[in-house]
Order: structure tokens, then C-alpha cells, then sequence
């Protein structure tokens, strides 16, 4: 009895052990629950990029703005056939030759030339910005909407230079102009939309980025050309490149033809200032400084004292001009025009342009390897060329070689293929290929210094070569054509 007592006894005690292990074990667990904070579903992250985002609301709003333009050309054409045999694809009769005596020449026919591009309503009476090579030739300009309407159209003004042109819409209603935003404030890599005509085919919308700015393509003197792989295509010459704001920011005008999605845009803050002188002038006006000016390499920075090739080098200074009023000398280099940095050459052109005739310029120059100011007031830029004068002077024929040069005096023919009989030098009649100099100068330019030294005639020539030696930095002013230019070698 006393032992099954006994053990009922331990089997008590090793539930109630049991119970309270349990009940510890609970609390314990409670208690980590409360102190780790409670797990949830994390929160819905927006997508950074939504597949079903569209340019179509974008599009919509700004096609209105843009324009079709389709112009015609009267030409006269004079052609020759023979009694049953046309004409080549130059023109020319493939058979002329056998069939001379049986050519007939016709009348003159008018023939119609057509050509198409684009455009952008910047006005609501119906001002349109366009590329001048678009409408400069034409007889008859008609712009489409896109709404389909058509309307007749005629040139208010244009700019060879920049290739803009202003057109004024005939009996305008109902248009919806575009808003001109800011080119300066694009980046690279910015998302730019095109809207225009390409190939006739209608309003087409193309997108990219802005794939490099200040773009030099040879086709004007003040280029500054946006880049874009944006497709542009002919017909799209003469229409808007927009922002994603919907603001106008470049004129797409050309393509590269060797590359693929390569186009170039005329900044809209280049044709803003174009625009002001169309609308109120016909034509722009632009400031004139009245100097030839050229880039600066290595070689020639460190001729004339820099550490880094910057600015512009004076290489002439035209006769009566504003510089030369000023007192400003060929071999100045211009670092700024009132405060602001000059690059080079085309950053010097532009600045000056982009200035009204009678403006007072102040220029930070090197002159002489010190730096110094220059005041200059601008003259009017005139679209002809610098006058040519006639009579020459006659020299001998005698010829001095140095630094692998075979040079002569000048003769009447020289100054005749310059266009100016008071050029004074020696003519480069050949070079040894072997010579540094073969790199820089070419036979037919005329060496009018050497060293900043003054050259007219074979003894100032000889004596200023004599001066050089073997590992010297020669700086040469030569006179090609109608150009100056500095050229800096050194002497083997």
C-alpha cells in the first residue's frame, strides 16, 4: 500500500514538473513575440518604368504646331536632240557625235521643280519657322496642317548663314503655335521628340536623345549644331525637335549621310535671334570686328607664350575696319569679349555676331606675350567679300632654299591670285617632303614673316633664315589665297 502510494507519488510530481516546464516554456515564448516587433507584407515599390507610359498625349498636343510645306520652282531649260535620240541622265546626247549635223535645238522650256519639308507655327497669325534651304528658291510655298487644310504661304525673310528662314501663312485662322523653350539648357542625354515630313509622307513622329552638342558640320560659318540619333530624314528639314515639355528646342536641318541615326538641329536660341531681325528687318544684323582670325594648335600657342592653346589669333586686321581703329595688331590672340571666355576662331565669330553693329566691346588680348584690354566698337557685317585691288609690282627670280624651302620673290601673278598688290613676301616654289615644314606650309603660299619679322624681298628672307637654328621654334605668317594664317614648325 505504502509503495504503491510511493509511486503514484512520483507520477504526480513528474506531471506537475511537466505542466510547469510547459507553462514556462509559453510565457518565455510570449514574451519574444512581444519583444520582436510583428512581420508584415512589405509595401507595393511604384515601378521606376512603366511599359504602358505612351508619347501619344505629347504628340497630340504638339502636331498642331507643325507644318508641311511643298514648294515649286520655275526653271528654264534648253535641250538638244537629234531627230529620234533623247537626252542622258547628265543631259547630254550620248549620240551628238554620229548625229551632229542632224541636232535641233529646241526652246527654252519652263519646267516645274518641287521639292517638300517642314516647318513650325511660332505665331497665331501664321509666322513660320523653317530652313532657308527649304523655300529660299521657291515661286509658289503651300503649307498642310495637320489637320489637312492648305494654305498658300510667302517668305518674309531668311539667313544664308544660319540657314533660317521666317515664312507668313496667308490668310491665317485657327492655328495653334508652338512654345519656344531654351537649347542652352539641354543635356546631353536628354529625350527629344522630331515631328515632320519625311519623304512627303506626312506628319511622322521620331524619338532619341540628344546625343552631343556645339556640333561642327562645315555648313556655316556660326555652326553649333545639336546632335541627335532622333531619326531625321529629307523632308523633316525645316521641323521642330521638342523637349519633353513639349518646347521647341532645335530645327532639324541635316544628316549625316555616311552614318546611321545621326541628325543635326540649329539650337532654337541661335534662331530666336535670327527671328527678331526677320520679323522686323527682312534680314539679320550682325556685328562686324573687320580681322581674319584662325585656332590656335600646340605649336603655336607655345609660340606665343601660352600653356595651353585657347582663344583666337588675329592673323589680319582689314584695312578701315573696327579693329584696326582700335589699334588692334595681327598676331593679338583674343582670350574674351567682355568677360566671356573665347575657344577658339568660331567661338570668336559667333560672339561677334551674335552683337549689334555700333556695340562697344571690351577684348582681353595677349599681345606680345602680356595680356592686356582693347576697346572695339563693332561695324556692320556686309554678306559681300573683302575688294580686290589690280596692279602689281614686279621682282626678280632669283631663289634662296632653307628649312627644306625653295622660295622666289613675288611676281605679278602672285599678288593677282591673292587679290592684293600690297602684299609683300617671298613665294614657296617647293618643299622638300622630307621637312617638318611639309606638314605645315604648301608651295604657293606666300611667307610674309618669320619670327614676327617682316618679310618683302630674298635679303630679309636670307637674313631671318640665318637666325634659325637647328631645333628652334619657327613661327611663319603666310598668305594663301585669300587667307592668313600662322604656321608654327621647328628647324631640323
Amino acid at each position: 500500500m505504502s509503495h504503491s502510494w510511493s509511486y503514484k507519488r512520483i507520477l504526480w510530481r513528474f506531471a506537475v514538473a511537466v505542466l510547469a516546464l510547459g507553462l514556462w516554456a509559453a510565457a518565455c515564448g510570449a514574451a519574444r513575440n512581444e519583444a520582436a516587433p510583428r512581420t508584415k507584407e512589405p509595401p507595393a515599390q511604384p515601378l521606376t518604368y512603366d511599359p504602358r507610359v505612351s508619347y501619344a498625349p505629347l504628340v497630340e498636343r504638339l502636331s498642331a504646331s507643325v507644318v508641311n510645306i511643298f514648294t515649286t520652282q520655275t526653271v528654264k531649260a534648253q535641250r538638244m536632240f537629234p531627230f529620234f535620240f533623247g537626252p542622258d541622265q547628265r543631259g547630254d546626247d550620248p549620240f551628238g557625235q554620229f548625229f551632229g549635223p542632224f541636232l535641233r535645238k529646241s526652246p527654252p522650256k519652263e519646267m516645274k521643280q518641287h521639292s517638300l519639308g517642314s516647318g513650325i507655327i511660332i505665331s497665331a497669325d501664321g509666322q513660320v519657322l523653317t530652313n532657308r534651304h527649304v523655300v529660299a528658291e521657291a515661286d509658289e510655298i503651300k503649307i498642310k496642317l495637320s489637320d489637312e487644310r492648305e494654305m498658300s504661304a510667302q517668305v518674309v525673310g531668311n539667313d544664308v548663314r544660319t540657314d533660317v528662314a521666317l515664312i507668313q501663312i496667308k490668310d491665317a485662322k485657327g492655328l495653334t503655335p508652338a512654345v519656344l523653350g531654351s537649347s542652352d539648357k539641354l543635356r546631353v542625354g536628354d529625350v527629344v521628340v522630331a515631328i515632320g515630313n519625311p519623304f512627303g509622307l506626312g506628319n511622322t513622329v521620331t524619338t532619341g536623345i540628344v546625343s552631343a552638342k556645339g556640333r561642327v558640320i562645315g555648313a556655316g560659318p556660326y555652326d553649333d549644331f545639336i546632335q541627335t540619333d532622333a531619326s531625321i530624314n529629307p523632308g523633316n528639314s525645316g521641323g521642330p525637335l521638342f523637349n519633353l515639355q513639349g518646347e521647341v528646342v532645335g530645327i532639324n536641318t541635316a544628316i549625316a549621310r555616311e552614318g546611321q541615326g545621326i541628325g543635326f538641329a540649329i539650337p532654337i536660341d541661335m534662331a530666336k535671334r535670327v527671328i527678331e531681325d526677320l520679323m522686323s528687318k527682312g534680314h539679320v544684323i550682325r556685328g562686324w570686328l573687320g580681322v581674319g582670325i584662325q585656332s590656335l594648335d600646340p605649336d603655336l600657342g607655345r609660340m606665343f607664350g601660352m600653356e595651353k592653346p585657347e582663344g583666337a589669333l588675329v592673323n589680319q586686321v582689314l584695312k578701315d575696319g573696327p579693329a584696326e581703329k582700335a589699334g588692334l595688331k595681327a598676331g593679338d590672340v583674343v582670350l574674351a569679349i567682355d568677360g566671356q571666355k573665347v575657344q577658339d576662331a568660331r567661338d570668336l565669330s559667333s560672339k561677334v555676331a551674335h552683337r549689334k553693329p555700333g556695340t562697344k566691346v571690351v577684348l582681353d588680348l595677349l599681345r606680345d606675350k602680356k595680356k592686356e584690354k582693347l576697346g572695339v566698337v563693332l561695324g556692320e557685317l556686309k554678306e559681300q567679300g573683302m575688294e580686290q585691288a589690280e596692279t602689281p609690282s614686279q621682282a626678280g627670280q632669283d631663289a634662296v632654299k632653307s628649312l627644306g624651302l625653295m622660295v622666289r620673290p613675288m611676281g605679278p601673278e602672285d599678288s593677282r591670285r591673292v587679290g592684293d598688290d600690297s602684299v609683300k613676301g617671298v613665294v614657296i616654289e617647293d618643299i622638300d617632303p622630307s621637312s617638318p615644314a611639309a606638314e605645315a606650309l604648301a608651295p604657293g603660299d606666300i611667307v610674309v614673316e618669320v619670327n614676327r619679322r617682316g618679310i618683302d624681298s630674298l635679303a630679309t628672307w636670307s637674313a631671318a633664315m640665318k637666325e634659325v637654328h637647328s631645333g628652334d621654334d619657327v613661327l611663319f605668317k603666310v598668305r594663301r589665297e585669300e587667307a592668313v594664317l600662322y604656321m608654327a614648325l621647328r628647324a631640323p
